[in-house]
């Protein structure tokens, strides 16, 4: 079964009795274990009495027996949740394989109509006993939503909390934060919070004073990723800020500081001054400083002079608004972490 055709089945109030439900993204996971549970039982009262939670590393086979055979007290039946179900413990797993196989035989069905079983696992390898106790229709792979769909997603999520998220502010969003459900759910919600009450539309705006917290991260990110020569993720920090809104101006002064910073470790190493001297100098951890070293030591004085020099014509050209921002600081940053 496919994660988006279960969702219409619950929506529909189709409860499906036996589910595997695996996936990397816990958020996803646990948002569709409430939706189950909120199918089966529309009273809260409904969901204590007959809702039971096992984790697989504490579990064994006949407590998960024992509970889909229990009756349901108010509810037309019970739900059984199996979290972390990949954990079960082999001899166990084997033997819950066993019974089901056996009750199947004499019984005609497992679980039981009276009640709903649903494992739940981060992932599954292929040879795994439960992948052969469930069969391949109730197996349901919980995928987190990209491109398009990850936007409609943010979009269906702020409206459950009845506001608008306009499609830009989605894109911004994504951009700055990620494509990671968990993370995107919680900057939204702080996006939903400072919208507040009376302004139930988050644009891009919102987003950008919201995700400012984010915004020290990536720098600071950037930073060290141009401390490590780390190419890739310093571009992926850079790309993300310039989507933010980042002035150009002021990532170029970053940089530029950067190598500074580099070109003064540089003399104070061959001058034989100590790490710490240089951490007071600088106002930076020593930890920081000791990155700064290790990197200054890829280049010549040389070639720091040229870069910095590249850093005044990247300063010089993005005043002249003649270039393209973006393109002109992805190429200094490339130079710099290639050394």
């Amino acid at each position: 079964m496919e994660y988006w055709g279960l969702l219409k089945a619950l929506e529909r109030g189709e409860i499906p009795t036996l589910l595997l439900l695996h996936g990397r993204e816990p958020l996803l996971i646990d948002e569709l274990l409430d939706r189950l549970t909120r199918a089966c039982f529309p009273e809260p009262a409904q969901a204590a009495l007959d809702r039971e939670s096992l984790a697989g590393d504490a579990t064994t086979a006949d407590a998960i027996l024992g509970a889909a055979a229990s009756l349901p007290f108010l509810a037309a039946r019970r739900l059984v949740i199996v979290r972390e179900a990949d954990a079960l413990p082999a001899r166990e797993a084997e033997r819950l394989l066993a019974e089901m196989e056996r009750l199947r035989g004499t019984a005609g069905a497992w679980p039981p109509p009276s009640a709903a079983v649903v494992f739940a696992t981060r992932g599954l390898d292929a040879r795994a006993a439960l992948r052969k106790a469930v069969p391949a229709e109730a197996q349901v792979e919980v995928r987190a939503p990209t491109g398009r769909a990850l936007v409609g997603w943010l979009q269906a999520r702020a409206r459950g909390q009845g506001v608008e998220l306009t499609s830009e502010a989605a894109e911004l969003l994504i951009d700055l934060v990620g494509e990671e459900p968990s993370r995107l759910a919680g900057e939204l919600e702080k996006a939903c919070l400072y919208a507040g009450p009376g302004e139930p539309r988050i644009d891009v705006a919102e987003v950008r004073a919201v995700v400012g917290e984010t915004r020290v991260r990536r720098l600071f990110e950037l930073t060290r990723a141009l401390e490590g020569g780390e190419a890739g993720t310093a571009l992926r920090f850079l790309e993300a800020l310039i989507a933010g809104g980042e002035e150009p101006l002021g990532l170029l002064a970053q940089v530029t500081r950067h190598v500074r910073e580099l070109w003064q470790a540089k003399g104070w190493a061959e001058q034989g001054r100590a790490a710490p001297e240089l951490a007071r100098q600088l106002r930076r951890p020593p930890q920081a400083v000791e990155a700064l070293l290790a990197r200054a030591g890829a280049f010549s004085e040389a070639r720091l002079g040229q870069t910095l020099a590249e850093c005044w014509e990247v300063e010089r050209r993005l005043k002249s608004g003649r270039d393209d921002p973006a393109a002109l600081l992805t190429v200094l940053v490339a130079r710099l972490c290639r050394g």
